[in-house]
C-alpha cells in the first residue's frame, strides 16, 4: 500500500448536544516507559540498561496482580532483549496474553517526515505481527514524540484496524480540545487524544500520598477546560524509567472527591473515553505542524543530511527496484526470500526512530545508522543479483537464440520502454567500441561509459574465480516489452547516429534542441530553455553561521552570510554523444572555518569548502539533471 501525502487543513464541528453535568471524573494512570533505542548513547551501551529495565518490569508484573505496563507502543526492543535472554520469551508472552504487558503496534517510533510512506506501512505491519506473536497487539496508534503528525496517519491506522490515536507534538490552537476525531482526506478518522503536556508524568505520583493527591488534583483542573469527557490520562513514566513498584499501593490510598483513579493501559483508556465522549466532540482533518505547546524541532531536517539522503536512496532501491524484481522472480516459479527480506526491512526500520534518522544523537549513534544503511544496501543488491540470475535461468537461459556473446535487456516495468538505458555486463575480452545487433539484424548504437578489469566467480559444480571486464554502457533502447526482454549480440565496432546533443556551443557548456547549460564569465551556471528563452541562474551558494545544535538552527550573533558562485578550479565536458553530455564543475567557496571560542560569532579564520557540480543533458530531453556533492568541513 502506498500513501500519497498531501498537506492541507480543514476543521468541521459536529452539532452540540447536552452534557452530563454530574459525571464522575476518571483518571487512567498508565505506567509506561519511553524507550529510545539509541540517542545520546549508542545502542550497545543502552542495551545494558534495557536488560535491567525489562527484567525489573517482568518481575513487577508477576509479583503484583494489579500492575500493568505499556512499553512505548513499539516492539523492536523485544528482539534486542530476547537475543540475549531467549529463555524469557515464555514469561513475556504470558504477561502479554494476560494484558499486563502491552506491546505494539509499531516496530519503531519512526519520524513521519524523514522516511518514505511505504516504510511507515512496513513499520506498522512488522510491529503488529511481532506483537501478535507475543500474544496481543495494542490497538492504539501511540505516537508520543514524533516531530509533527502527517494527515494520512488516520488512514494508515484504520487500514490496520486501529481506531484510536494518542499524539503529542504538533497540535496547536487549531484544536481547542484534547479529544477529537482526526481524519484523513480519504474519509478515514480515528478518535484521538492529545498529550498536550507530553508523556512524562512520572513526577506526579510519588511515595508521598498527600503530595500525589495535590499534584494530581492540579493536573485534573488544568486538563478540564480541554477535555469535557470526564475521562483523563496520566502517563506515569518518562525516558528510560524503571517501573514504580509502589504505584498500585499509592493509588489505592489516594482519595480525591468525585474522582476515580485506576491503573490502566492506553487501549482501556481510549475505550472508556469513547463511551463517555461528548456529542460535540470536534472533527479535524489535516496535519499537525504547530510548535505552540511542544517544540517541533524542524531544525533536525538539516542535520546530518548524508544520513537522510542515504536512507532515501536505500529505501527507494529496496521498495521500487528490489521488491518488484523479487515478486517477478517468484511469479517465474522461484523462491521468495520472505524471512531474509523481513530481516532486511527490520534493519532499515531501525534507522528510522526520530533520534536516529533525524541526526540529533551522538556521533557514535549515527555511525551505527550509517552501518545499518550499508547493510541494507548490500543485502538489497544481492537480492537483486540473485533474482535476476534466477529469472534468466528459468525463463531465458535455454532459449536457442541465446549465445555466449549475447546481452539480454530485461524490462521490469508494466509498460513498453523506449529511451536511453544504462546497462552493465561482463565480457572475457576488452572492447574498443560497442554496437548491439538485434535478432532482426538491426544495429543499435551503444557507447562504452567505463570498462574495468575484475575477478568474479562462475557457479559450476564448484565456484571458480575468473577474470572479466565489467562494461557499463549507454544505448538507445526501443520497444522493450513490459515484463519482457530483448536479446542482442555484442559487436566490437562503432556506428554513429545523429543526435541533438551538442558540446561545442562556443563556451563551457552543453545543449540539445530544447535546453542549454553553460558557465557564465562570473562562474554562475546558466540553464536556458531554448524554446521560451526562460533562464535560470544556479550554482550560487549561500552559507549562514549556525550557533545552534542538532535540533535547532540559531543564527550566529554577527549574522555573517557568505553568498556567491564557486571559484571554479576545473570545468570539464564529458562527451557521451549521441546519448548525453555532462558539464562537470569543481571548485570551492571560502567560508569561516568554525564558530569562535565563545560559540557566538563566526571565526576570522577562513577555509576552502570544495564542491562538485554536474549537469547532464540527454538527447531530446526537456530537462537538465543536476547533481551537487560536497563534504562539509567547516
Amino acid at each position: 500500500m502506498r500513501i500519497r501525502i498531501r498537506f492541507r487543513k480543514r476543521m468541521i464541528f459536529m452539532p452540540e448536544k447536552k452534557e452530563n453535568e454530574n459525571m464522575l471524573n476518571i483518571i487512567h494512570v498508565v505506567p509506561h516507559i519511553h524507550w529510545d533505542r539509541e540517542w545520546y548513547k549508542p545502542f550497545y551501551p543502552s542495551k545494558i540498561r534495557l536488560s535491567k529495565i525489562v527484567h525489573r518490569i517482568l518481575g513487577a508484573l508477576e509479583n503484583d496482580k494489579r500492575d500493568r505496563f505499556t512499553f512505548d507502543g513499539h516492539t523492536s526492543w523485544i528482539d534486542d532483549f530476547l537475543v540475549l535472554y531467549p529463555e524469557e520469551k515464555s514469561r513475556m508472552k504470558a504477561l502479554v496474553a494476560q494484558k499486563k504487558l502491552f506491546v505494539g503496534p509499531w516496530f519503531v517510533q519512526a519520524d513521519e517526515f524523514a522516511v518514505t510512506g511505504e516504510s511507515i506501512i512496513r513499520n506498522l505491519l512488522i510491529g503488529t505481527a511481532m506483537a501478535k506473536d507475543m500474544g496481543y497487539s495494542v490497538k492504539v496508534g501511540y505516537i508520543p514524540d514524533e516531530f509533527g503528525q502527517m494527515e494520512n496517519m488516520p488512514q494508515i491506522l484504520k487500514g490496520f484496524g486501529i481506531d484510536y490515536a494518542i499524539i503529542h507534538r504538533g497540535v496547536g490552537d487549531e484544536m481547542a480540545k484534547d479529544v477529537f476525531w482526526w481524519g484523513s482526506p480519504d474519509g478515514s478518522k480515528v478518535l484521538t487524544y492529545c498529550l498536550r503536556k507530553g508523556y512524562t508524568g512520572e513526577e506526579v505520583i510519588t511515595t508521598n500520598v498527600k503530595d500525589s493527591v495535590e499534584k494530581l488534583t492540579e493536573l485534573l483542573e488544568e486538563q478540564k477546560h480541554r477535555n469535557s469527557s470526564g475521562v483523563f490520562l496520566l502517563m506515569d513514566g518518562a525516558d528510560f524509567t524503571y517501573p514504580k513498584e509502589y504505584l498500585a499501593d499509592v493509588i489505592e490510598k489516594m482519595n480525591i472527591p468525585g474522582v476515580r483513579i485506576e491503573l490502566s493501559d492506553l487501549e482501556r483508556f481510549m475505550k472508556v473515553l469513547k463511551e463517555n465522549l461528548p456529542n460535540d466532540t470536534p472533527n479535524y482533518e489535516g496535519e499537525f505542524r504547530s510548535p505552540k505547546y511542544a517544540p517541533l524541532l524542524t531544525g533536525v531536517y538539516s542535520s546530518r543530511i548524508y544520513i537522510k539522503s542515504k536512507n532515501l536512496y536505500v529505501s527507494n532501491f529496496l521498495e521500487r527496484t528490489v521488491e518488484p524484481i523479487l515478486s517477478i522472480n517468484y511469479l517465474s516459479g522461484n523462491e521468495y526470500p520472505e524471512e531474509l527480506l523481513r530481516e532486511t526491512w527490520k534493519t532499515l526500520l531501525l534507522c528510522h526512530p526520530h533520534d536516529s534518522i533525524s541526526g540529533c544523537g551522538s556521533d557514535s549513534t549515527h555511525k551505527d545508522v550509517e552501518v545499518r544503511l550499508r547493510w541494507v544496501e548490500e543485502r538489497s543488491g544481492e537480492f537483486l543479483r540473485e533474482a535476476v540470475k534466477d529469472i534468466f535461468r528459468s525463463k531465458i537461459m535455454y532459449r536457442k537464440d541465446i549465445e555466449a556473446n549475447s546481452v539480454v535487456i530485461f524490462n521490469p516495468n508494466p509498460f513498453y520502454f523506449s529511451g536511453i538505458a544504462e546497462v552493465s555486463f561482463k565480457v572475457r575480452k576488452p572492447l574498443k567500441d560497442l554496437t548491439l545487433v538485434s535478432r532482426d539484424g538491426r544495429e543499435i548504437p551503444a557507447r562504452i561509459l567505463s570498462m574495468e578489469k575484475i575477478q568474479d566467480y562462475v557457479e559450476n559444480e564448484e565456484i571458480e574465480f575468473v577474470d572479466f571486464f565489467l562494461i557499463k554502457a549507454a544505448l538507445d533502447a526501443e520497444d522493450i516489452p513490459p515484463l519482457g526482454f530483448k536479446v542482442f549480440e555484442i559487436e566490437d565496432k562503432s556506428i554513429w547516429r545523429e543526435s541533438d546533443v551538442k558540446t561545442d556551443i562556443g563556451y563551457p557548456g552543453i545543449s540539445n534542441d530544447n535546453v542549454e547549460v553553460y558557465m557564465r564569465e562570473d562562474n554562475v551556471i546558466i540553464i536556458r530553455n531554448l524554446k521560451t528563452n526562460f533562464i535560470v541562474e544556479t550554482g550560487i551558494f549561500k552559507d549562514d553561521g549556525d550557533a545552534g545544535d542538532e535540533y535547532t538552527f540559531s543564527p550566529s550573533e554577527d549574522r555573517e552570510t557568505v553568498i556567491g558562485p564557486l571559484i571554479a578550479e576545473q570545468t570539464k565536458i564529458e562527451d557521451r554523444r549521441p546519448f548525453f553530455a555532462r558539464l562537470n564543475v569543481s571548485g570551492y567557496i571560502i567560508l569561516p572555518e568554525s564558530l569562535s571560542k565563545e560559540k557566538r560569532v563566526r571565526s576570522v579564520k577562513r577555509k576552502k569548502q570544495y564542491v562538485e557540480m554536474s549537469f547532464t543533458v540527454y538527447k531530446n530531453s526537456e530537462f537538465v539533471d543536476m547533481k551537487i556533492s560536497f563534504e562539509n568541513i567547516v
